[in-house]
């Protein structure tokens, strides 16, 4: 019985992780053009903020595997955001550019942590859920877009300066961090492994590629409209800051119903038709979004967005973990390490295109890689049907653990 309390509040320090990193993801979009106005920088220099994050976000992905199996991961976790409410707070004192890339990076390093942990955590307390618990804990993530978009507009537009923000999800996130702990320390986890030869397991099977290059389309996606939504919708409708925080809480919103949705959906339908179905919404969705020149429209627009990206992330990471027969925790690590560059690099592909044409070209990105999403999710179902895989949990509809 102690056990399953302690559990529950874990997993309600899981939810805070991953409100807390998700903050981290959209306060830059939301305080960008008052930033921009301040030190000076284009569309461009702000994708080149999230691009530093992510480069960091990366390097500590690779680094967590190590860290678990030695110091655990509720440790590893804690001290990620540790790591990043203090470098929220140091963003704060920012003086220039260059500093806020810096504070950006450092968030990079506690935001590995909690990417790489968290999910991995999840699996190791519901084993044999067929990703939904995965897609509940997600669905977090984009609540926690959700009350800092909102929350973040609604200051702006009051003229509080966007550094207050920053302070205060400092100060939240120090006080999810010792909660998180206080919890976390009572629950008994297995050892996860770290070892050449679990290591060697998934880099030698192919489909860890195809489904690492759904993970960086699918994290590409996700990040197209989280970053850029919010100052597509103030430079292309004039919209307030106000306008804009609901505009990404919209997409937000989307999110949540989607990934709440999808933990019914893939019981019912399968991790891979689930999958297919929503880049096939995506690619309906990118299209309109190039289209659309009303304010009303794309507020619409963008909740539809979030229902059509919300499962990629948990589904495909649970999806792998349910049909390659090796180390879940390093398998979770290794396919973030793909969607992470998708997530990083897309903002700075997109703020290029801003400069160079404008952010309604920008969002072409969307259909064309909701197509390569396709593909690849089907290049995946051949691969299966070959036998190239030699781990054997492989029903291409979203098979479960045996």
């Amino acid at each position: 019985m102690k056990q399953r309390t302690a559990v529950k509040g874990v997993e309600f320090g899981l939810y805070g992780a991953f409100m807390l990193y998700a903050s981290t993801v959209v306060v830059t979009p939301m305080a960008l053009l008052p930033m921009a106005a301040e030190f000076g920088f284009t569309f461009s220099g702000g994708g080149a903020i999230e691009f530093s994050r992510s480069l960091l976000l990366v390097g500590m992905l690779l680094f967590s595997g190590y860290a678990a199996s030695r110091w655990g991961k509720v440790s590893m976790i804690t001290l990620g955001m540790m790591i990043i409410s203090l470098c929220l707070l140091l963003y704060s004192f920012s003086t220039g550019y260059w500093m806020v890339v810096l504070a950006m990076a450092g968030i990079g390093v506690g935001g590995g942590l909690v990417e790489a942990l968290v999910n991995p955590m999840v699996e190791d307390l519901y084993p044999n859920d067929f990703g939904g618990k995965l897609n509940l804990v997600n669905a977090f993530f984009s609540i926690g877009v959700l009350v800092t978009v909102v929350g973040a507009g609604e200051l702006l537009t009051r003229g509080f300066s966007w550094r207050l923000i920053f302070v205060i999800l400092s100060i939240v996130g120090l006080a999810m961090s010792l909660m998180f702990f206080s919890s976390g320390r009572r629950v008994t986890l297995p050892r996860s492994a770290h070892s050449p030869y679990h290591i060697g397991q998934i880099l030698k099977d192919p489909r860890f590629y195809m489904l690492g290059a759904a993970m960086f389309f699918g994290g590409a996606l996700e990040s197209a409209f989280t970053f850029w939504s919010a100052s597509y919708l103030q430079v292309s409708f004039d919209a307030l800051p106000r306008a804009a925080g609901i505009g990404t809480a919209l997409f937000a919103g989307g999110m949540v119903v989607g990934r709440i949705g999808a933990s019914k959906l893939t019981k019912r339908i399968g991790m891979h038709r689930t999958i297919m179905l929503s880049a096939l919404l995506g690619m309906v969705v990118g299209v309109v979004a190039y289209t659309i020149s009303g304010l009303p429209a794309f507020l619409l627009l963008l909740f539809t967005a979030g229902l059509s990206v919300a499962c990629y992330w948990p589904t495909i990471q649970a999806y792998a973990v349910s049909t390659m027969e090796v180390d879940a925790t390093l398998l979770f690590i290794y396919l973030s390490c793909f969607g992470i560059p998708g997530f990083g690099l897309t903002p700075v592909i997109m703020g290029l295109l801003g400069d160079a044409y404008n952010l309604q070209t920008a969002f072409l990105i969307v259909p064309i890689y909701s197509l390569l999403l396709l593909v690849v999710m089907a290049a995946d179902t051949r691969l299966i049907s070959r036998g190239s895989t030699s781990h054997g949990r492989t029903q291409s509809s979203g098979s479960q653990r045996q």
